[in-house]
């Protein structure tokens, strides 16, 4: 919510403001935050932390394709069919479905090879995040976006967490 508002403040090009929106809002549930947790609160809460995971996963994807399409102007019944099917194939809502019905259907039956696979996928998640960043910070820079990219880069890497973890604190999540 209020990333929509500073988005108009940081950038005079409308085009941007929708990945700025979207770059504030949308999590580090898997790069940040998951080690975060694991490190907080004991080993018996990391089933709910994924359940919830797998909730708002879909959920940011939802809302980044909604907030970029709306900073496009995009209301028309084209352009909603169009959002309507990027979401319905976005790789991580897919993913996010996929593993919620082997979850519901087949508990702790996981086929070793996905189990494999998914250790592997995720020990290159991290770097594979950092060299998306680099690529999108070359590309944004070349627009004169530097001031917005430093402050959307700001919100989302220390202002955000910096809350979160104040919000923490105050529920009484400590180093346990």
């Amino acid at each position: 919510l209020l990333g929509w508002p500073l988005s108009r403040l940081f950038c005079p090009d409308p085009l941007s403001r929708g990945p700025f929106t979207q770059g504030i809002f949308r999590s580090n549930i898997a790069v940040i935050s998951l080690p975060l947790i694991q490190r907080a609160l004991p080993p018996e809460y990391m089933p709910y932390t994924l359940a919830l995971m797998a909730i708002l996963m879909p959920l940011y994807n939802v809302l980044a394709v909604l907030v970029l399409s709306a900073h496009r102007g995009a209301v028309d019944a084209k352009a909603f069919r169009r959002t309507v099917k990027t979401l319905a194939l976005n790789p991580l809502i897919l993913a996010t479905l996929a593993g919620a019905a082997l979850s519901l259907f087949a508990p702790g039956r996981t086929p070793p090879f996905v189990l494999k696979s998914g250790e592997a996928l995720a020990g290159l998640a991290f770097p594979l995040a950092m060299l998306a960043m680099g690529v999108d910070l070359f590309r944004m820079g070349g627009k004169g976006a530097w001031g917005s990219l430093a402050v959307g880069s700001s919100l989302r890497l220390v202002a955000v967490p910096a809350a979160a973890a104040a919000l923490a604190w105050q529920l009484g999540v400590r180093d346990g």
